[in-house]
């Protein structure tokens, strides 16, 4: 099985999985949820999420599907790259854990 890294529960939706999902156009990571389907670029939860619109989630960086083509759930090395995410799971703002994928999709 796949593997999917995660940071915690949706805020919004307080029932999803806030998962980390690179995209495949820009690499950028955005945390998304998998069961309200809205996504973050950065641990600031208070700003606002991009929601998914009928068909996939867009990237918040570069609006491209998060769902689709090359994105996928990201790998830890990707993560270690991330100098944003790094500085969120030393500073204990993100708790990086992980568990066993599934492919999102919209609702």
């Amino acid at each position: 099985m796949a593997q999917m890294f995660y940071v915690g529960t949706c805020r919004i939706c307080e029932q999803g999985t806030l998962g980390l999902r690179t995209c495949g156009q820009c690499e950028a990571i955005a945390i998304v949820c998998d069961e309200c389907d809205v996504a973050w670029d950065s641990p600031d939860f208070t700003e606002k999420p991009t929601v998914a619109n009928e068909t996939t989630l867009p990237c918040p960086t570069c609006g491209e599907s998060l769902y689709g083509g090359a994105s996928h759930w990201s790998t830890k090395p990707e993560i270690d790259r991330r100098a944003w995410l790094q500085t969120a799971i030393e500073s204990g703002r993100l708790h990086l854990a992980s568990g066993e994928a599934r492919e999102p999709e919209v609702n």
